[in-house]
């Protein structure tokens, strides 16, 4: 398989799998510096990952943006997620997430922030503290309904 043209592997590793064969292809418009695939991870469509270390059979597969991260292997990174640096500083904390961790759609994560192994993230949630080993974590609002205030108004 040929890089597209004006893509580019960068300096991406790729993990090896069976026979050699590298696990994914990162194609990107800029490149990729600092990206780690491990053995058989997977980064599937619109996934942007940037001075990451993605684990053994981790999947990411689509709509994600991992930035300054470390996950580790048998992890799922559901559709949705990024990783955010809350600080406008030039100094970019990293978030680690642990071996075996669950995440749900639509999650952000606020470095620097760890994730324990083996825990879920619930959907929708903005993850600004550790989360330990074997948690659920939860981190949204209640949802609020205003009556008569959608739709079309003239104010």
């Amino acid at each position: 398989m040929t890089p597209r043209e004006g893509s580019h592997l960068g300096t991406a590793v790729l993990g090896g799998g069976p026979a050699g064969m590298t696990s994914a292809w990162l194609l990107a418009r800029r490149g990729i510096p600092g990206t780690v695939l491990e053995a058989e991870a997977k980064a599937g469509t619109f996934v942007e990952i940037k001075n990451s270390v993605i684990g053994e059979r981790t999947k990411v597969p689509h709509l994600t943006y991992l930035g300054d991260a470390d996950v580790g292997a048998d992890t799922n990174i559901a559709a949705g997620n990024i990783t955010a640096n809350q600080e406008h500083t030039r100094v970019k904390e990293r978030t680690m997430i642990g071996r075996n961790v669950r995440t749900g759609v639509d999650n952000a994560f606020v470095a620097p922030v760890t994730i324990g192994d083996d825990a879920w993230i619930a959907a929708g949630s903005v993850i600004t503290e550790d989360v330990p080993p074997g948690s659920l974590a939860i981190a949204r609002a209640k949802q609020v309904n205003k009556e008569g205030r959608g739709g079309k108004r003239n104010d």
